[in-house]
């Protein structure tokens, strides 16, 4: 019997989910009787864990850290007995469970969206790269699965930080790498013999068996919408850390008057637990207007691509949102600031319809961009539609080689 570790994907969010679901399916689509391990520390993907024909374990980045240094730290056992006296998990049933994987494991797969880039601190560039050493070091074979990074204009410790880099991602088995931009950044860094250019997961993927990935059948809720002429909103918290709070509100404030005038129902949406904060910011600009309505019910990678169907286009976020929508068909308007969104529109033939949030300049632009389509989502629609059976001609799965 086969065992494969999926790291990264931790239920965080739909998208999240949603590459977790794949990946499982995949594994299990040729090896159906594997068994596949996803590490979380999602208290909700514990809770559900019954339902799943994958094993979900608990696993800290601590232990992770522990088993992966040479020198042991004391601190682990003693910060490992608190919690346990604390009844606040435990750290040694953990390490136990990764001893047991490190014998029998035949390959993991890091599903993270992004996660080794100056943006985020040392520390946690450090603990992937010490997660990938450590199945590396037991000579399993490691893939980074479609993701962005970069850049890496570390400020501290530079020098130590892109060395590391060098020596681990060299050892890789495999890196798919989402933008070209990050393809060319790490091929600079260790060269280009473990690295595949890779659409997203998600967009090259058209359907999952979902026996693949629960015990028994499952019902998949749908999300009631029942009105015509709708717009989604779909906010990501993340952009008030790259851009100006007030700004961007006063956009959505904005844009929001202009579809209300055009007789358009606005629903805000979450794809992420952490933007329900955000859909409540925007809802409370319009506390007493019955055409803004807060979607609830839960919104998960399953219904997602239903509920999506119902807009005429959407104003989002969120990067797998966006993703999402296009593997529907549903153009979007786009609010982000990293690369990924760029290519990822450019792929789409969409990159007029993106705004960075770093550099908003003036509401009439982005009025302007949903006027435009408003007017033309139909036609939109269709370029999405055939640029995604190009992308969806190959995907990542099919020259990996576990």
């Amino acid at each position: 019997m086969k065992h494969f570790v999926i790291i990264g994907g931790n239920f965080r969010n739909t998208g999240a989910q949603s590459m977790t679901y794949i990946m499982v399916d995949k594994i299990k689509e040729k090896y159906p009787n594997s068994k596949v391990y996803m590490f979380t520390t999602n208290q909700e993907a514990f809770t559900n864990k019954d339902r799943y024909n994958f094993e979900v374990i608990p696993m800290s980045r601590t232990t992770l850290t522990y088993m992966a240094s040479s020198k042991k730290s004391c601190k682990f056992l003693i910060f490992g007995l608190i919690k346990l006296l604390l009844l606040k998990g435990n750290q040694f049933k953990e390490y136990r469970t990764l001893k047991k994987l490190l014998v029998c494991c035949d390959g993991v797969f890091d599903i993270n969206g992004y996660a080794i880039s100056s943006q985020f601190s040392n520390r946690h560039n450090l603990g992937v790269l010490n997660c990938a050493d450590l199945f590396i070091s037991a000579d399993i074979p490691f893939y980074f699965m479609p993701q962005s990074f970069g850049p890496f204009d570390y400020k501290e410790n530079s020098e130590y930080i892109l060395r590391r880099l060098r020596e681990t991602l060299s050892k890789v088995t495999k890196i798919f790498v989402r933008e070209n931009e990050g393809y060319q950044l790490l091929n600079e860094l260790i060269g280009s013999s473990n690295l595949v250019k890779s659409y997203d997961m998600v967009l090259q993927t058209k359907d999952i068996d979902l026996n693949s990935i629960f015990k028994h059948p499952v019902n998949i809720k749908s999300i009631d919408i029942q009105t015509k002429g709708n717009v989604a909103i779909i906010p990501n918290m993340r952009n008030f850390d790259h851009g100006n709070k007030e700004e961007i509100l006063h956009i959505y404030k904005t844009v929001i008057d202009y579809l209300i005038h055009r007789k358009k129902n606005v629903y805000l949406v979450s794809h992420s637990a952490e933007d329900i904060e955000a859909c409540k910011m925007i809802k409370e600009l319009f506390s007493t207007e019955d055409m803004v309505t807060i979607v609830t019910g839960k919104i998960d990678s399953l219904n997602f691509d239903d509920m999506i169907r119902k807009f005429d286009f959407a104003i989002a976020s969120r990067f797998h949102s966006i993703v999402h929508s296009y593997r529907a068909g549903i153009p979007c308007i786009a609010l982000g600031w990293a690369t990924k969104y760029k290519e990822l529109l450019e792929a789409l033939g969409q990159v007029r319809f993106l705004f960075d949030v770093r550099h908003l300049e003036s509401a009439e632009q982005f009025i302007s961009a949903v006027s435009e389509m408003n007017a033309k989502y139909q036609e939109e629609s269709s370029i999405i539609k055939d640029n995604l059976k190009k992308i969806q001609q190959t995907n990542c799965f099919d020259i990996l080689d576990f």
